[in-house]
């Protein structure tokens, strides 16, 4: 009889030991991605733009809320275009769901954004604006570790100088800020600070 009760044990004891490694594996993944997000807002913080997208795929794209496509090498460009016009930028990405699947994972954030832009007109008065986003994000498992295969844009504000008026007219995040821009006497602003203020197909 002790036999049965034994061998019942040794399932019990193994099957443990093994969701244990499972679950020490998913938190291992998780600590990756978390990882490697921390790292892309600092990156972007030092304008670093090819530490920024070192953890990016190579066929990495991002989708905006209007459905535009963007590839790796467009958002790449676009952040070392904004950061012409960037005096300061903090980013923080605070993540909110990760569900690891097999070879993939999918992670919800939301972005927190805070720019100084220079302002042509008069550089002793910069423009502010800052913005929140939520974004889906769909990483996978290389043999370099995981690796930010694609961002779609759910859901973006931006707020900034004088836009109340902007606000109470209901406008896009896009809009928005043109009318931001529009208040401050800036409408020949570098349309590469008009992008990143979307915030829709410039980054992450």
């Amino acid at each position: 009889m002790r036999q049965p009760a034994i061998a019942f044990t040794t399932l019990l004891a193994t099957t443990l030991a093994m969701t244990n490694v499972v679950y020490a594996d998913e938190q291992a993944d998780k600590q990756a991605i978390m990882k490697a997000s921390r790292a892309f807002d600092a990156a972007i913080e030092r304008k670093d733009v090819n530490q920024a997208f070192a953890d990016r795929a190579p066929e990495y794209t991002l989708i905006d809320r209007n459905g535009k496509l963007t590839n790796l090498e467009q958002n790449r460009q676009g952040w070392r275009q904004s950061f012409q016009t960037i005096r300061q930028i903090n980013l923080n990405n605070e993540i909110k769901q990760i569900q690891i699947n097999g070879q993939t994972a999918t992670v919800i954030s939301i972005e927190y954004r805070s720019v100084i832009i220079s302002n042509p007109k008069n550089t002793q008065v910069p423009v502010r604006y800052s913005a929140v986003g939520q974004y889906q994000h769909i990483w996978k498992r290389t043999p370099g570790g995981w690796k930010l295969l694609n961002t779609n844009v759910l859901q973006y504000t931006a707020t900034g100088q004088q836009s109340s008026q902007a606000n109470r007219r209901k406008l896009t995040p896009a809009q928005e800020q043109i009318e931001i821009m529009r208040y401050q006497g800036m409408m020949r602003f570098n349309n590469n600070a008009t992008c990143l203020a979307s915030g829709l197909s410039c980054g992450f």
